[in-house]
């Protein structure tokens, strides 16, 4: 579906007011996004100090930019500027895009939207970056769930282009075409999918590193499994790939897909995702480390394994 063509993009920014729930590692990066590409934006979060500090995960990444030459500071401060940070649920009143990027939790989830839904434009449409739950299951919590919508975003926001846009049972046509249009003014590339548990990229996604956690769990050395994975075409090895998603992401992405879609398969690497993050409390890059260490001061993003 082609996106609207009666306003052109500066009159697209104008006539969109878009507030961001949740600070966190998507949060603050599809505000930033949404900043970059001209579009004045709102952090909400449960305090403004939470709040605060994804503020300035997003400066930090502007000033990485501007140190490199990327950007100059008139986009810098114009970006920085475009960005504003809040705990209170009143300062959506009149938003019309509000974008869901919290823990990846049913229960939450439900209280943030139909919280939001309460306070921003009744005509506008809401959007959650779940990676697993049914968009009409979190649909069917709100009133008017033609106008909601799944905009699934990557880590890191900033760098990957990919928008999985999700169209629940009751999403209108309307609500998908503004959308769209919504990915294609921040610059990146939307793929349309219907509902599905954990959607399309997560399901295919999923295969790689759980066949890495397997082949571990069979006795394979870990430094087999990764060469096998980059000998693959692969750009890093399955198991280096699972700490920069976290493990325990890894662990209720499942859980999520296992409670939406009883014929979803278990496996070995299964077993390894709980030894890791229950027995270990080894989750990861953003942890004490995964699969991997990462020696503090060392450039090596991928640490040792």
């Amino acid at each position: 579906m082609p996106p609207k063509t009666n306003m052109n993009q500066s009159e697209d920014r104008k006539n969109l007011s878009i507030a961001v729930l949740g600070s966190g590692l998507m949060g603050h990066g599809i505000a930033y996004a949404a900043a970059f590409s001209g579009f004045d934006v709102l952090i909400l979060d449960l305090t403004e100090d939470t709040a605060k500090k994804g503020l300035e995960k997003i400066q930090r990444l502007l000033e990485k930019d501007l140190k490199n030459n990327v950007i100059t500071k008139q986009i810098f401060h114009e970006t920085i500027n475009r960005i504003t940070i809040t705990s209170n649920y009143e300062k959506i009143k009149n938003k019309n895009l509000v974008i869901e990027a919290i823990f990846e939790d049913l229960e939450i989830k439900t209280k943030a939207i139909t919280t939001a839904k309460k306070y921003m434009d009744p005509n506008g449409f809401i959007a959650s970056n779940t990676s697993t739950i049914p968009i009409s299951v979190l649909a069917s919590k709100i009133t008017k769930p033609e106008n909601f919508i799944g905009l699934h975003f990557f880590s890191p926001v900033h760098r990957m282009k990919l928008v999985e846009i999700i169209k629940g049972s009751d999403t209108s046509s309307d609500t998908l075409d503004s959308a769209l249009n919504f990915v294609l003014q921040i610059n990146k590339t939307p793929i349309i999918v219907n509902d599905y548990p954990g959607f399309y990229t997560t399901r295919v996604f999923a295969k790689y590193p759980c066949e890495g956690m397997a082949l571990l769990h069979e006795g394979i050395k870990a430094t087999s499994i990764e060469n096998a994975g980059k000998k693959a075409g692969y750009p890093i090895g399955p198991l280096a790939i699972s700490d920069e998603v976290n493990i325990d992401l890894i662990r209720r992405i499942r859980r999520q897909i296992f409670k939406y879609d009883k014929n979803s398969i278990t496996g070995a690497w299964d077993n390894v995702i709980e030894l890791m993050v229950t027995k270990l409390n080894r989750v990861g890059r953003s942890g004490d480390g995964g699969f991997y260490t990462y020696p503090k001061g060392e450039k090596n993003i991928f640490g040792k394994i």
